[in-house]
């Protein structure tokens, strides 16, 4: 079933569960997945973060059709495009800050606190203590995007089903169900990389 702009509009400012089949409407509709990331491509390269860039915006124009500040001067999809465009700029943008920001802590800090930092795991280490399995685990997780440590947090933390996590995350199941698996993947790819962690793990310290 397709939507007119009109429908998805009324849809959008009715009963919770219209507005729901709408937004997975505009979630799967392939015509406005190709024209969205036909700008979110050109601006970003990691298909994780496009594709939240994507479930950002549609929870945007969610938003602004509910607080009326989409005035139909264009389509839905094209006023949409434009949403998944300015997101990604500001996407990128806010990286490069974190990155920047994160550069000069680093070259501020670093020469202050590594000797102290080398002291302490060293003695973690020495004592076997749950600390170092503790910091390690923390150093691999925070690695993993916010969407990832959320959903991993919901579905093995909280024990919360799939239907219950893509209700809190606005979309469907099957999108969750990817997402997961994704970040499982990220993450053992993560762990199968640090050498700490597999060392850890190898000296059974019960990390997995």
């Amino acid at each position: 079933m397709k939507f007119t702009d009109k429908q998805i509009i009324e849809g959008i400012k009715s009963s919770k569960e219209t507005q729901d089949e709408i937004i997975q409407y505009l979630f799967l509709d392939p015509n406005l997945r190709k024209m969205a990331f036909s700008k979110i491509n050109t601006i970003i390269d990691d298909s994780e973060e496009g594709e939240n860039i994507f479930v950002d915006s549609l929870m945007a124009l969610r938003k602004n059709i509910l607080y009326n500040k989409f005035k139909g001067e264009a389509s839905v999809n094209t006023y949409f495009v434009k949403i998944c465009y300015n997101q990604s700029l500001n996407h990128l943008n806010k990286k490069k800050k974190t990155q920047e920001k994160n550069e000069a802590y680093v070259t501020n800090e670093k020469l202050d606190k590594s000797n102290f930092i080398d002291d302490k795991l060293q003695e973690f280490k020495v004592k076997k203590d749950d600390r170092y399995a503790t910091f390690l685990k923390r150093r691999i997780y925070k690695q993993l995007s916010e969407k990832c440590r959320s959903s991993l947090r919901q579905k093995f933390w909280k024990n919360l089903k799939l239907k219950e996590i893509a209700s809190l995350s606005q979309v469907n199941e099957q999108s969750i169900k990817n997402r997961l698996s994704n970040c499982k993947k990220k993450l053992r790819s993560l762990i199968e990389a640090d050498t700490e962690i597999m060392e850890l793990i190898k000296n059974n310290y019960g990390l997995l």
